[in-house]
C-alpha cells in the first residue's frame, strides 16, 4: 500500500527538558481513574478532619478534668480521643487500600502505553537509541513515578488539609506561637525548593547515565559471540565500571542532598518544637497561657508535623518523578512510524515481482548511501546483492520492508 510522505521523527536525544507542563501531564495520567481516585481524596480528607478534632477533644478534656477534678471525667474524653483515632486508622487504611490499586492500575497503563508506543516507532528511533536504554526507562523511569502516583497523588490534598488546618487552629489559640512556627516554615520551604530543583537535575542525570550503563551491559551480552571472538571481555567489564561509577557518584550526589532535606525536615522541625516547649514552659509559669491552651496548640502543632514532613518527602519524590516524566514523555512525544494516506489503494495481487526505480536514501541526509537505484526483483528468480561492507546491501533489504522510508 502507498504511504504518505514521512513526516520525520524528532532527532532530539533524550536528554531534552519538556516544558513547564511535565508535572501537569503527569497528574494527566490519573485522569481516567479520576471517579476512584476522588474517592480516596474524600475518604482521606474525612480521615484529616477527624484528626484535626484531636486538639479541640485535648482542650476540652484539660479544661473539664481541671474544672471538675474528677478522673472519671478524664477517663470519659480519653475514650472519646480514642474512638476518634480508630475511626481516623479504619478511613486511612480505606483511603490507602483505594489510592494504591488505582496508582497502580496508572503505572500498569504507562508502561503498556509507553510499549505500545515504542513499537510503532520508526526502526530509525532505535538505530539512535539502544534497546537498554529502552528496557530502563520501562523499568527503572516508570518505577520511579510508581510511589507518587499510588501514594502521594491522594495524600496531597488531606496532608495540605490537615497543615492548613492544623496551623490555622494553633494560631487562633496563640497566635505569637504560631509566628514562630511560620516564620521557621517559610526558611524551611526556601529551603526545599532550592535544593528541589538541584535534585530533580541529579537525579535526570543519574537515570540517563543509569540507562547508558544498561544498555552497554545488554548490547554486550546480547553479542557474546563477537566479544569473545575478539577478546574484548576485559574491555567490556572496564566500559561498564566506568558508567557505574558514574551513576554511584551521580546517585551519591543525590543522596546527600535528599539526606540533607529529611534531616533539616524532621530534626529542624524538632529543634523548633523544643524551642517551643521552653517558650510555652516559660509563659505557663508566668500565667500568660493556660494549660489548656498549651496542650492544644501543642497538639494541633503535632498534627501539623506529619503532614508537614510527608509534603517535604512529596515534594522530594515529584523531583525525582519530574525528571523520570520528562524522558518518559520524550518517548510519546516521538512521531510514529508514517501511516497509509487516505488515497491508499490495496496492494495489487501479483507474481511477487518488486521493482525499484529511481530511489534515494541516506541514514543521514549528508551521507547518501543509495543514489538513483534502479532494481528489478523476478519472480522465480535469484538476486545477489555482491559489494564490500557499507555499498547498501543491508540497506535494500531494510527499503524492501519499508523499514525506512525512501527519500527519492
Amino acid at each position: 500500500m502507498r504511504r504518505s510522505p514521512n513526516p520525520g521523527t524528532n532527532d532530539e536525544d533524550l536528554k531534552r527538558k519538556l516544558s513547564a507542563s511535565a508535572v501537569k501531564r503527569l497528574l494527566s495520567l490519573a485522569s481516567p481513574y479520576a471517579k476512584p481516585l476522588a474517592v480516596a481524596v474524600l475518604v482521606a480528607s474525612l480521615s484529616a478532619l477527624v484528626t484535626l478534632s484531636l486538639p479541640i477533644l485535648a482542650q476540652r478534656a484539660v479544661a473539664e478534668v481541671r474544672a471538675s477534678g474528677v478522673v472519671k471525667d478524664l477517663d470519659r474524653q480519653a475514650y472519646a480521643i480514642l474512638g476518634f483515632l480508630c475511626l481516623g486508622a479504619a478511613l486511612f487504611y480505606a483511603q490507602f487500600l483505594i489510592g494504591s490499586r488505582t496508582g497502580n492500575r496508572i503505572v500498569n497503563d504507562l508502561r503498556a502505553r509507553l510499549f505500545a508506543h515504542l513499537q510503532r516507532l520508526p526502526v530509525a528511533y532505535f538505530d539512535r537509541h539502544r534497546s537498554g536504554d529502552l528496557t530502563s526507562y520501562l523499568s527503572n523511569d516508570v518505577g520511579q513515578l510508581q510511589t507518587v502516583l499510588t501514594g502521594d497523588l491522594v495524600q496531597f490534598v488531606p496532608n495540605i488539609v490537615t497543615f492548613v488546618g492544623a496551623i490555622a487552629m494553633a494560631t487562633v489559640i496563640n497566635v505569637r506561637l504560631a509566628s514562630v512556627v511560620f516564620l521557621l516554615l517559610v526558611v524551611m520551604m526556601a529551603f526545599f525548593v532550592v535544593n528541589g530543583i538541584r535534585l530533580r537535575k541529579l537525579n535526570r542525570a543519574t537515570l540517563d547515565a543509569l540507562a547508558e550503563s544498561t544498555g552497554g551491559m545488554t548490547e554486550a551480552l546480547a553479542n557474546v559471540r563477537l566479544v569473545k571472538a575478539f577478546d574484548r571481555e576485559a574491555h567490556e567489564d572496564d566500559r561498564v565500571k566506568r558508567g557505574l561509577a558514574n551513576v554511584f557518584d551521580l546517585a551519591i550526589r543525590a543522596a546527600k542532598i535528599e539526606g540533607l532535606m529529611g534531616a533539616v525536615g524532621v530534626y529542624g522541625m524538632m529543634i523548633g518544637v523544643v524551642a517551643l516547649f521552653w517558650y510555652g514552659g516559660r509563659g505557663l509559669v508566668t500565667g500568660t497561657f493556660t494549660p489548656e491552651n498549651l496542650v492544644g496548640f501543642f497538639m494541633a502543632l503535632f498534627i501539623s508535623l506529619g503532614p508537614m514532613t510527608s509534603l517535604a518527602t512529596v515534594y522530594t519524590r515529584l523531583q525525582r518523578g519530574t525528571g523520570a516524566a520528562e524522558r518518559i514523555f520524550a518517548i510519546l512525544d516521538e512521531a510514529q512510524e508514517p501511516t497509509d494516506a487516505e488515497d491508499a489503494v490495496p496492494f495489487p495481487l501479483g507474481q511477487g515481482r518488486v521493482a525499484f526505480r529511481g530511489v534515494d536514501f541516506g541514514y543521514a541526509a549528508e551521507l547518501p548511501v543509495l543514489k538513483s537505484l534502479d532494481l528489478d526483483l523476478i519472480p522465480g528468480g535469484v538476486t545477489a546483492l555482491v559489494g564490500p561492507s557499507g555499498s547498501g546491501k543491508t540497506t535494500v533489504a531494510s527499503l524492501l520492508f519499508r523499514f525506512y522510508e525512501p527519500q527519492g
